[in-house]
């Protein structure tokens, strides 16, 4: 599973706060499996984590419940706290899932 989180010019993940991530796994019959939040590899702005354990057969869709932490490139401005839920198709075998999150700064 990887997640690209797109951020306003100037903004990044802050490496100081690792995001977390749950997520719950539906199948085409719509019985559903939920995992436990759990900190997730992150490189740049791209989460990535394995879906494998998942005690359903013929899984389809994938919601991610994401919290996460960014800051200016520089460090110097203001942080923020950022939450999405974020849902698409769930790839098959190793195939991975690919989902894209645009963020926004909170305004004045």
């Amino acid at each position: 599973m990887e997640i690209d989180l797109e951020f306003p010019e100037r903004y990044q993940l802050t490496p100081d706060a690792p995001p977390t991530v749950q997520f719950r796994v539906t199948s085409q019959e719509g019985a559903e499996w939920v995992g436990n939040p759990f900190v997730p590899e992150t490189l740049g702005s791209k989460i990535k984590f394995d879906v494998t354990e998942i005690a359903l057969s013929s899984p389809e869709k994938i919601e991610v419940a994401l919290t996460f932490y960014y800051c200016t490139e520089d460090k110097q401005g203001q942080c923020y706290i950022g939450s999405a839920l974020i849902a698409g198709p769930l790839g098959t075998g190793r195939q991975t899932t690919r989902l894209r999150h645009a963020v926004e700064v909170p305004g004045p």
